[in-house]
């Protein structure tokens, strides 16, 4: 893995966590106990029919041969998040937030009794999100309150790879394996609405628990290619979770389903 596409998104992190924590520091006696900060997991899911969710390589005949990310289920990762309020009562708040996803799918694909292929495609994405709560329902227990939220985000896509192995069985050979070139890294913009539910669990300790319906890709797609006849041309880079471009002469939009639970800490 190229460890360029990796610095990217990590020095974006610690400008965000710097201009905070400076931020917090001078405005300190004017917005006493405005602030909080939240880490935990969170985990993503590709919606609908892209691409990404299918198989790398469909089996059954009768179904498309597209060739497909293998992401079919959630994908395990973490999230941190900045958070300011605006008044009082603590209704209006602008979250600052960081998420780092690590997809991961496999796929064995047994030829004959003597040869055996199996599939790893893995995937790292990082997103930076800042939009703005709202507190709209108040519960007397635990200081709980249930939100909703608009957020932009921007979405790095990198760490592509993609590695075929061949398994010999009761045969004199010796097992292979195969990296195949990974798709550039690459940059989109997009946004989610949020709801979940905040409440107090110790003194300045707090969960905070949401779900989101996301669009990784609204803008800066791949732009549709076209040979001088007019018919469509194979993408350079193609859908965003593909392990290589095969019959893409498009980039899907790409919806997601997320899921977070943060402990969160009242600075």
């Amino acid at each position: 893995m190229n460890n360029n596409k990796i610095r990217l998104p990590l020095s974006l992190l610690m400008i965000v966590v710097s201009f905070f924590f400076l931020f917090k520091l001078d405005t300190k006696a004017q917005f006493q106990d405005r602030f909080s900060v939240a880490f935990g997991i969170s985990t993503i899911e590709i919606l609908g029919n892209n691409p990404g969710r299918l198989p790398v390589f469909e089996r059954d005949s009768t179904k498309s041969d597209v060739v497909g990310g293998g992401f079919g289920g959630p994908q395990p990762g973490f999230a941190l998040q900045f958070m300011t309020y605006l008044d009082k009562k603590e209704r209006f708040r602008i979250p600052i937030g960081f998420d780092q996803y690590f997809y991961s799918s496999a796929q064995r694909l047994p030829y004959n009794n003597e040869v055996e292929f199996s599939l790893k495609h893995k995937v790292t994405v990082s997103t930076f999100s800042l939009g703005l709560d709202w507190a709209f329902i108040e519960f007397p227990l635990a200081e709980a309150k249930l939100f909703v939220g608009l957020h932009a985000m921007g979405t790095f896509v990198y760490g592509d790879e993609y590695t075929v192995f061949i398994d010999y069985n009761n045969v004199p050979r010796n097992d292979t394996t195969i990296i195949h070139p990974s798709k550039e890294a690459t940059f989109r913009l997009g946004g989610f609405g949020k709801f979940g539910i905040e409440g107090r669990i110790y003194e300045r300790w707090y969960l905070n628990i949401s779900g989101s319906l996301s669009m990784m890709n609204l803008l800066l797609r791949d732009e549709e290619l076209k040979y001088p006849n007019g018919n469509p041309k194979p993408m350079e880079r193609g859908e965003l979770f593909t392990p290589k471009v095969s019959k893409e002469y498009e980039e899907s939009f790409v919806s997601n389903f997320q899921f977070r639970f943060l402990v969160q800490y009242r600075l």
